[in-house]
């Protein structure tokens, strides 16, 4: 480490970790800033797919900031090794303090929670982690759970990376689909890490034990995770399990509906436990919920509060605005906001109609519509001259618009719900049987 030679005005204070393949020390810029400089170690700097891997980590800091992600401040060369300069966090790992014992169950939600949001950052960026542990989780005093070491992540435009590797990732806490095949993970893969790192934390060891990598591996696509100990509340035990559901289509689809379940039961709700499948149902139950309430009253309250622009926007998601580019104060705009346009201003412009259609057909309840809409951004030909540059942005507005309509589809979906229960009892208490066996026939055919 003495030998460690860094530019003027820069001092190494000491070594804080290493890892096959870097070490990180502590450093103090010209201004007596703290730094943590992560270097590649001389006998993998000159990997063309390590170096490539590196290259994606440093331009993916660059390019997001949010307080639940270890910042970047930069990139540094040292000795011709590739150096990272990050935010030195004090504090330590969540696997130093699981080290001590296991947490209480307030304490391992409100982390699942802090991590989820940065999760979801990385994920609106078209990134996946893939190696969500214990040991990239620095609890900060103040910022809380910190992820860190996004040295794996892989990105909607790069997956050949991976095609030719292992099955990247720490196995007692990797999703089967990634254990499988990395080049396929999506989102729930990192969900599956969280809540598998979160089981951690509430028994204090990791879910899936053998005695090497092989059975681990068998036990993580084979097998249910270790039970976990008396006195977590149900409802938790509920939620980690979708979250560690072997089939991604049984798994929450987004961090966003991890975190909203664990907020939930945090603040003594009810976690709505939304998989792919289930929001599939609520999206079909929509239409033939709206068919059933043609033939009672209710059609009128519902007519009613469509045209006058109900469902308001959830202010937990993301809300539209054809005429704004500034992120809201809770990260939350679907529309291309200045961070997602930088280096393409004429990103927005392009965007403009489809937002201005997705506006009009929400305004009015037309929700197939709007769905349609989103469907074509998401297939329609780019400008040939901009093709590349737009692919990325187009992709960031995609998700965030599909998010949108989707969350106005389920709100929809509730209130119709209980539009039909209303109506239900109403007919019951006038005794008009015939009604109500059309209307409980079709709420049955759609549970």
């Amino acid at each position: 480490m003495n030998q460690l030679e860094l530019p003027s005005g820069w001092k190494l204070v000491r070594m804080l970790g290493r890892s096959p393949m870097s070490e990180v020390f502590l450093v103090e810029d010209p201004d007596g800033e703290s730094r943590a400089l992560k270097l590649l170690r001389p006998s993998v700097a000159s990997d063309p797919r390590i170096l490539e891997r590196w290259r994606r980590e440093a331009q993916l800091l660059a390019e997001i900031s949010h307080p639940n992600l270890v910042r970047s401040h930069g990139t540094m060369k040292v000795a011709n090794r590739p150096g990272l300069l990050l935010d030195y966090i004090e504090g330590p790992t969540l696997r130093d303090r699981l080290r001590v014992g296991k947490l209480e169950w307030e304490q391992v939600a409100r982390i699942g929670v802090q991590v989820a949001r940065a999760l979801e950052k990385l994920h609106r960026h078209g990134a996946i982690h893939r190696d969500v542990k214990p040991h990239n989780i620095i609890l900060h005093p103040r910022r809380g759970a910190v992820l860190a070491d996004l040295g794996l992540v892989r990105r909607e435009d790069d997956p050949e990376l991976t095609r030719q590797g292992a099955a990247l990732g720490s196995p007692a806490y990797m999703s089967p689909e990634q254990a499988f095949n990395p080049s396929e993970t999506g989102p729930e893969a990192d969900v599956f890490s969280l809540a598998a790192t979160l089981h951690h934390a509430l028994s204090g060891k990791p879910p899936f034990l053998g005695k090497g990598i092989g059975e681990v591996i068998h036990r993580v696509l084979h097998e249910d995770p270790e039970p976990l100990p008396e006195g977590v509340p149900e409802l938790l035990v509920q939620v980690l399990g979708v979250g560690m559901a072997k089939d991604p289509e049984a798994r929450y689809q987004r961090a966003f509906d991890f975190r909203q379940d664990l907020g939930r039961i945090l603040t003594g709700g009810s976690p709505r436990l939304l998989t792919r499948q289930r929001r599939r149902r609520r999206m079909r139950l929509i239409g033939a919920v709206v068919g059933i309430l043609v033939l009672i009253p209710g059609v009128v309250l519902l007519s009613r509060a469509l045209k006058s622009g109900w469902p308001p926007a959830d202010s937990s998601v993301e809300s539209i605005s054809a005429n704004s580019n500034q992120v809201s104060s809770t990260d939350s705009v679907v529309t291309m906001n200045a961070e997602a346009a930088a280096g393409v201003p004429e990103f927005t412009k392009w965007l403009v109609p489809f937002e201005a259609r997705v506006n009009a057909d929400l305004g009015t309840g037309e929700l197939s519509s709007a769905m349609a809409v989103v469907e074509e951004l998401g297939m329609v030909a780019l400008p040939p001259l901009v093709a590349e540059a737009f692919e990325l942005q187009r992709r960031s507005a995609h998700t965030r618009l599909l998010e949108l309509v989707t969350s106005r589809f389920e709100q929809l979906s509730r209130r119709a719900e209980e539009l039909m229960a209303s109506e239900r009892q109403r007919y019951l208490l006038t005794g008009e049987t015939g009604t109500v066996r059309r209307i409980t026939t079709g709420a049955h055919l759609n549970t």
